[in-house]
């Protein structure tokens, strides 16, 4: 498996739809409309805020921060994880994001 941040906003939030449209993964605030995650993407975040995890190339997790450098307080979407190694996956993007070390505050919508 393979951690990295996010180089294409539009990648990521068509990602983010396909999970989030499946009931067992659904997360309330997100929507399920590729433009509209897109849109709140581009709008709310920066790509190195937005870290996935790729397995034989395709993408197995997603786990972002909204970040606020001054206040050190994010707002956590995800992960997005579309595998059944989920909490392995997770533990993973957790671990080998930056921010993790850095945020003050997280705030689970």
């Amino acid at each position: 498996m393979i951690i990295q941040p996010a180089t294409d906003f539009k990648e990521v939030a068509e990602m983010m739809a396909q999970i989030n449209a499946l009931a067992d993964h659904h997360i309330g605030y997100c929507g399920t409309a590729p433009e509209e995650i897109y849109s709140v993407l581009q709008e709310d975040f920066q790509l190195e805020e937005i870290y996935l995890a790729y397995h034989q190339g395709e993408i197995v997790g997603i786990l972002a921060f909204d970040y606020d450098v001054e206040t050190k307080c994010a707002e956590v979407w995800g992960p997005f994880i579309c595998d059944e190694n989920w909490l392995d996956i997770a533990n993973r993007l957790w671990q080998e994001h930056p921010l993790t070390k850095k945020i003050g505050t997280l705030n689970f919508l």
